[in-house]
């Protein structure tokens, strides 16, 4: 004997299934049929009326049907009215519009004990409202390093001296590439004492990073001894740079003739060097990236290796600051086109 497959099998269960079920609604539908021919069925007994809905209710009949209708119809459920923030009892808005007249009312009555308690338990319940406020910030700050500064800069003594000492070295290897690359025009004048001052400090940045230095002299006279002898004079290149007063230092790029001031007046070597960067960035020599290097944040390495200049913003920050920073670069992009 051969054995039909199993699904074979269901389905013929299942087939037997369905036309005995739609045989017995057959049924029910006749049995159904049959009784309200005996109860008799005023459609049966009365069917030269024609089909029922060409008749016209009575009048009476009409009035307890719409009355039906009006009970069956659901009862409509008005929206209540939003309180404005400033309605909300002891809200922000309701301390900002109120809490500096209960004050002043304190100090003008202070032997009314209960303005003076009133006063009391408003501002205790601000300061424990403000308290919860900067522990939930400090809970969601630290769970995000997009949010927390120490994921850009250390707040650790030892970790911030050691990038800035990273900093530092970044930006000196940096000059010494734009040493490479660029001069520096110095202007002064033989009896300025600021001039000499300033110098000799010009002189370090020819000898530390390798910057070629020309002196330019506004009274024909040689330049203090730490730049050498060699000057030039000035052919109205003070006036036409703007120079108001000296010394005055310019950084200048060879590939596109550009130059960019460093300074005006005595600066320390610190803030020459900083200002020899910025002159240099704005001159187009190095590019933002190289610059940020040179700034003691952003220091960390990613897992890769690779120096992370802070930390983008994440993809699951909240929609409303996407949509709005994404505004404001498409305006800041529409401006610079």
């Amino acid at each position: 004997m051969k054995i039909a497959p199993l699904p074979v099998l269901i389905a013929a269960i299942l087939c037997s299934t369905s036309i005995a079920a739609n045989s017995t609604n057959d049924t029910k539908s006749k049995q159904t049929l049959a009784n309200e021919i005996k109860g008799e069925n005023p459609y049966f007994t009365d069917s030269e009326r024609g089909w029922y809905w060409y008749e016209q209710l009575p009048d009476e009949e009409k009035e307890k049907f719409v009355e039906k209708l009006k009970n069956q119809q659901p009862e409509v459920v008005k929206p209540q009215k939003a309180k404005a923030p400033k309605d909300v009892p002891l809200s922000q808005a309701w301390f900002r519009e109120n809490f500096q007249k209960y004050m002043d009312y304190a100090q003008d009555n202070p032997y009314d004990q209960e303005a003076m308690r009133t006063y009391l338990y408003l501002e205790k319940y601000l300061r424990d409202k403000a308290l919860a406020f900067g522990m939930e910030r400090q809970k969601a700050v630290l769970s995000e390093p997009f949010l927390d500064h120490t994921a850009t800069r250390p707040l650790a003594n030892f970790g911030s001296q050691s990038m800035n000492a990273q900093a530092t070295e970044n930006k000196d290897v940096l000059l010494s590439e734009l040493g490479k690359q660029s001069g520096l025009y110095y202007f002064y004048r033989s009896d300025d004492i600021f001039s000499a001052q300033q110098a000799t400090l010009i002189a370090q940045l020819r000898d530390r990073f390798g910057f070629a230095v020309l002196p330019i002299s506004m009274d024909g006279s040689t330049p203090h001894e730490s730049l050498g002898e060699k000057f030039e004079l000035n052919k109205k290149q003070a006036q036409i740079l703007g120079i108001q007063v000296l010394p005055a230092t310019y950084l200048f790029n060879p590939q596109n003739n550009a130059i960019e001031l460093v300074s005006q007046g005595v600066q320390s070597f610190s803030d020459l060097k900083d200002r020899v960067m910025l002159a240099a960035l704005r001159g187009g020599i190095i590019d933002e990236q190289q610059y940020q290097l040179t700034k003691p944040a952003g220091l960390y390495l990613t897992p890769d290796g690779y120096v992370s200049h802070g930390i983008g913003m994440p993809d699951n920050a909240p929609e409303t600051f996407k949509k709005l920073y994404l505004e404001l670069q498409m305006d800041i992009n529409g401006e610079n086109k």
